[in-house]
């Protein structure tokens, strides 16, 4: 993936925002930071694929793909900030304990995950974007697809 794309979106929104390389998909809200993978090969992020085909109305992939999503939910969690760290923080280790001591499915743990209101926050942004910016992300997805 091309880092310099996606940095580009991210300073649209706030020039502070740094988008670097990681294992996954996350944003470290206090320092402006979202790590993106180069390539999608961990199983939970292809878990998520389904839960990101909710229709709440709107279907994103119609402007673009999973990969593209993913980085505007985590950027959605940069301009929202916290809603409730504290609840967020106890139901994320909540899930993480009954997921490690196996009394849940992978399933339940994520429907749970993608319903807390950190989550649901950062795809609603999501989506507003996209719907605002539905040419832009169009391009912007089709210019990733050819790098």
């Amino acid at each position: 993936m091309n880092i310099k794309l996606f940095q580009e979106l991210a300073h649209i929104i706030d020039k502070d925002i740094i988008v670097e390389y990681g294992k996954c998909f996350e944003a470290e809200i206090d320092f402006k930071t979202i790590r993106i993978p180069k390539h999608i090969e961990n199983d939970f992020e292809d878990a998520l694929h389904p839960y990101l085909l909710i229709d709440l109305g709107f279907n994103y992939h119609l402007y673009c793909n999973d990969y593209v999503f993913k980085f505007l939910h985590e950027l959605g969690h940069i301009v929202n900030g916290f809603i409730d760290i504290d609840v967020y923080s106890l139901e994320v280790y909540a899930l993480k304990d009954l997921w490690d001591k196996g009394k849940t499915s992978e399933y339940k743990c994520i429907s749970i995950y993608m319903n807390t209101v950190e989550e649901m926050y950062a795809n609603m942004w999501a989506y507003d974007f996209i719907k605002s910016n539905r040419s832009y992300i169009k391009r912007l997805t089709k210019e990733i697809r050819n790098v």
